[in-house]
């Protein structure tokens, strides 16, 4: 109880410019939940990642089937927080559509980030949750707002939280892991120019911050990163956020050298995704192994 009574305050006390580990270690939980929530055991929150948080308050799971784009909404009361967390790549082809189309297009155009281009698989996948987000955050209990996802789920977090902002909305936190770059130079200035308290948890050699590779359209990744060698560590090996790109966390390895170490992208702050998707995506549902 006084572990979860000090996440309650660190949540509600931390700073823009502060990293906060504990918080990130909680809410990966979220973001490894989302693929379980085409499951049996989603509603009730008794799915393996919903054991670790067992006090949420799920108010809705969001998907659409032409982009298998997923989300949960919800209230953690010991964060005194609403949660939207964004569901990665898993075993549907949608997602991985998603991921692949990477010839970048203008976004963001019309609200002043002039020269903007995103990937357009990210973007879309986003928008074709962005209208049940609002209506779901509408149902919840007053309270912070943290936005979370993982690989493509991390990407989708990072348009929702401009979305909102852009919308008058105040995100107080969001904590995404092994986020891919999202869109060119122009976006990642833009993004940071907001000050909005974003931090990109990176792992090792995980090779999908590197991703798209910067020649496929200028794709650059926004700024503060926390870098952890080990997944198991009790606090990242590097705080970057003074240096886009930094070598000092994850760009420290070539983009092309780290497809090797797919490994490092399903493992975050003690949590194994590889699990839950394995898990989630087949034993929790009525899908047949064949």
């Amino acid at each position: 109880m006084v572990r979860l009574a000090a996440l309650a305050i660190l949540a509600c006390g931390a700073s823009a410019a502060s990293y906060d580990h504990d918080l990130a270690k909680r809410v990966v939980n979220y973001a490894g939940a989302t693929y379980c929530a085409s499951g049996k055991n989603i509603n009730d929150w008794s799915c393996g990642p919903c054991q670790n948080v067992p006090d949420f308050q799920l108010g809705q799971v969001i998907s659409t089937s032409w982009t298998d784009a997923t989300a949960i909404v919800g209230y953690d009361p010991t964060l005194g927080a609403r949660i939207v967390a964004f569901m990665g790549t898993n075993a549907n082809l949608e997602t991985w559509i998603d991921d692949v189309n990477v010839l970048p297009s203008k976004c963001y155009r019309d609200v002043g980030c002039d020269n903007c281009n995103c990937h357009p698989g990210f973007y879309n996948t986003y928008q074709s949750l962005n209208s049940d987000i609002f209506t779901a955050l509408d149902t919840l209990p007053s309270g912070k707002l943290i936005i979370t996802g993982h690989s493509l789920g991390a990407a989708q977090a990072m348009h929702c939280a401009l979305h909102l902002h852009i919308h008058g909305v105040t995100v107080d936190h969001i904590y995404t892991v092994g986020q891919p770059r999202v869109g060119n130079t122009a976006l990642s200035d833009f993004y940071d120019s907001l000050g909005l308290d974003h931090w990109r948890v990176t792992h090792h050699r995980d090779p999908v911050p590197h991703l798209p590779w910067r020649g496929l359209g200028n794709y650059k990744q926004i700024l503060k990163e926390a870098w952890y060698k080990d997944a198991n560590a009790d606090a990242p090996d590097q705080i970057c956020d003074t240096t886009v790109e930094d070598t000092a966390c994850a760009d420290q390895f070539n983009d092309e050298l780290t497809t090797a170490y797919i490994t490092d992208h399903w493992n975050y702050l003690g949590f194994s995704f590889g699990a839950a998707v394995i898990r989630c995506t087949f034993l929790e549902t009525n899908v047949t192994v064949v």
